[in-house]
């Protein structure tokens, strides 16, 4: 969702329930990750994530949900704004709880004028939260990602020859000349929070991305197909595998002793699962600066770009 503030990702959710077991534990960490997983595979800059949570400060998802607030950076925008409410009600009336939340950045949560809970609105066992955001929204932009169904064009690098590769260099070069390093980029941090430098890094990628797509186009040879990548976690194969498969097994151990409820198996099931989730969300975004400050330091000293 492109807005005043620069590419926002819109996630609405609904998010596993707690049946008690370690089951439900893993898919709700699964789940988190998977959204990350999303963000990061996309060009926005700030995050909305609004929905069912299934969790309140007394639930066992609570630790969970803090630990993904965390790793994001998200605050939860009607916890800190709200008092004594609750979104879902039992048809009996027996039971009430806080379990639908919206959770943004704090760019975006500075943004908010209201949150309310509609009581009036009675369509389900939930009572919907209405959030009001004084932000315009461009609706005839988007941001790139990574459809569910997306055309791709492979290029045949295998079968360049000398003179294909020699032609892409000199079209690349040439291209790479007329884009401009921001002034605001040269002196910035990873964990920028200014908005600007935001989305001055967001257009220069897409303008060296641009030029690399046109050199390719124009000397290597090509066929278009479809695929899905709908399933895709990016740096699965590189950082994670690894970890998953260490998960995997202390799963297997702990169906093979009867799926135990406690003890030290659940502990390290659990410790094993979050490991793995936490080494995509760290080694991703680790993988992504060391590129972009290799880039930087390569565009300095072949002044190729200027």
């Amino acid at each position: 969702m492109s807005t005043a503030i620069g590419p926002v990702f819109l996630g609405n959710v609904y998010m596993p329930s707690g049946n008690g077991d370690v089951a439900s534990l893993k898919d709700y960490v699964a789940t988190c990750a998977k959204i990350e997983a999303l963000f990061s595979d996309c060009d926005a800059v700030y995050m909305i994530v609004a929905g069912d949570f299934n969790c309140n400060m007394h639930s066992r998802f609570y630790r969970l949900f803090q630990q993904f607030l965390n790793d994001n950076k998200l605050v939860c925008s009607d916890t800190s704004r709200l008092v004594d409410v609750f979104t879902y009600y039992r048809d009996d009336g027996s039971a009430t709880s806080w379990i639908d939340h919206f959770t943004c950045s704090p760019v975006i949560d500075r943004h908010i004028l209201q949150v309310v809970v509609m009581s009036d609105c009675l369509s389900s066992d939930h009572r919907p939260l209405s959030v009001l955001l004084a932000v315009s929204v461009d609706a005839n932009r988007g941001f790139s990602n990574a459809s569910a169904q997306a055309a791709r064009v492979h290029y045949h690098w295998n079968s360049a020859s000398p003179t294909d590769l020699a032609a892409y260099s000199n079209i690349l070069n040439n291209e790479l000349s007329s884009v401009n390093i921001p002034k605001s980029l040269l002196g910035c941090s990873f964990n920028c929070e200014h908005s600007c430098n935001r989305e001055d890094l967001d257009n220069y990628y897409r303008d060296i991305m641009s030029c690399v797509t046109v050199s390719t186009d124009h000397t290597i040879r090509s066929s278009a197909g479809v695929y899905d990548n709908s399933h895709n976690v990016p740096g699965w194969s590189d950082v994670v595998a690894e970890k998953h498969t260490t998960a995997w097994a202390a799963f297997l151990d702990w169906v093979s002793l009867g799926k135990p409820r406690s003890g030290i198996h659940v502990l390290t099931l659990s410790w094993h699962y979050t490991t793995a989730v936490n080494t995509v969300r760290e080694q991703v975004h680790r993988v992504l600066w060391r590129r972009w400050k290799a880039w930087r330091h390569h565009a300095f000293q072949r002044g190729a770009i200027w």
